[in-house]
């Protein structure tokens, strides 16, 4: 005999009431990165300009996009990853 709601049932707070998640705050950011290690098909592993390592962060690939010719260096990507990967 199984405990609990069955999977998929939507969750509720404390009091019963229905939990709305949080917004992902998708502004785009423009940063100046640099590659940490050498990038994947797939991912970029990054850090912001000035850093140490110990702030680097993979990436996805398909979440940034990078600046191109004498903007190379920066990257532009949805505010919430710049915040999530502590880089903002």
């Amino acid at each position: 005999m199984s405990r609990g709601k069955p999977p998929g049932a939507p969750q509720n707070d404390l009091f019963g009431g229905a939990v709305t998640p949080a917004r992902r705050d998708e502004t785009p950011v423009e940063l100046p990165m640099r590659e940490v290690a050498s990038p994947t098909d797939k991912a970029w592993f990054l850090a912001p300009v000035g850093t140490s390592s110990k702030r680097s962060g993979w990436v996805a690939r398909s979440m940034v996009t990078r600046g191109e010719g004498d903007r190379a260096q920066f990257f532009t990507m949805p505010r919430w990853l710049a915040i999530e990967r502590g880089w903002l």
